[in-house]
């Protein structure tokens, strides 16, 4: 796979297919992978973009300076840049969500449509921050097999696909603890902190929230989304949790290709 270069950072990315672009970032312990089936289904009509995160995958993880959701925001900003993006469709999934926002109200400029997955909004889990710091400390001692204990990416999966939970094993077992430890107080940070309700209001594009009917991540943090951006629209997956484009495939592909499609067709030749 390529890499390019933003300042001291050197982010693995795949791009597949031709047409408009369309950028998918995935979320806490996963990787471009997620995107795989996602990526090769709308290839046929899209430019698909999706790259490794800062501190996942085959990109680089620094330890300095602490992450955020705003520093993560600041790589999709270069990302773009570097590749000579000028607009396109942002799609991201479970903590992705929130950098998608943070970037859009940054640089609306540059952003035609957001697809949020399987994401829950600042201030909407105050208990599971707690547990996330608790747990910071059990990954940096034991490792990533601590991870695996109560990582949604895994424990969220239904029991009825035990292979989306398998494979999700596998992809957060290959992280690094010290990087995915610091990714951690980021995402802890963010689901017990202030709403930030002025972010939702300041979107104008058109916005796809996703969440599943079993998701890990709260329904009401989905809801804020979807109140709180005006030009927004929510999709509840029957029988899906944490990762819907996995358990419920078919569904979740019509719903996202639908959506792009709509924004497509009123985009100016």
């Amino acid at each position: 796979m390529p890499k390019i270069n933003i300042g001291k950072l050197n982010i693995n990315f795949e791009s597949e297919g031709s047409g408009y672009p369309i950028v998918f970032i995935h979320g806490h312990g996963s990787s471009l992978h997620f995107f795989d089936g996602l990526a090769s289904y709308l290839k046929r009509d899209y430019t698909v973009y999706r790259y490794d995160q800062r501190g996942y995958g085959l990109t680089d993880k620094p330890l300095k300076p602490p992450y955020s959701t705003e520093l993560w925001a600041e790589d999709l900003y270069w990302f773009f840049k570097k590749l000579g993006i000028k607009k396109a469709i942002l799609g991201g999934h479970s903590m992705s969500g929130r950098i998608l926002v943070t970037f859009t109200v940054s640089h609306p400029e540059m952003v035609e449509g957001l697809i949020s997955l399987n994401c829950t909004w600042f201030g909407s889990n105050p208990k599971v921050s707690a547990e996330l710091e608790r747990d910071v400390s059990k990954v940096e001692r034991d490792g990533m097999s601590a991870a695996v204990e109560w990582s949604p990416m895994v424990n969220a999966v239904p029991k009825s696909i035990p292979s989306i939970a398998e494979l999700e094993r596998g992809e957060l077992l290959k992280n690094d603890p010290k990087s995915y430890a610091l990714a951690m107080r980021a995402v802890a940070k963010d689901f017990g902190g202030d709403s930030r309700e002025e972010l939702l209001k300041a979107l104008e594009c058109p916005t796809l929230i996703l969440i599943g009917d079993r998701d890990s991540a709260p329904l009401e943090g989905a809801i804020k989304m979807y109140k709180g951006i005006k030009n927004s629209r929510l999709a509840v997956i029957p029988f899906s949790g944490h990762c819907s484009i996995l358990e419920r495939p078919e569904i979740s592909k019509a719903v996202i290709k639908d959506f792009v499609n709509e924004i497509k067709s009123s985009t100016p030749k």
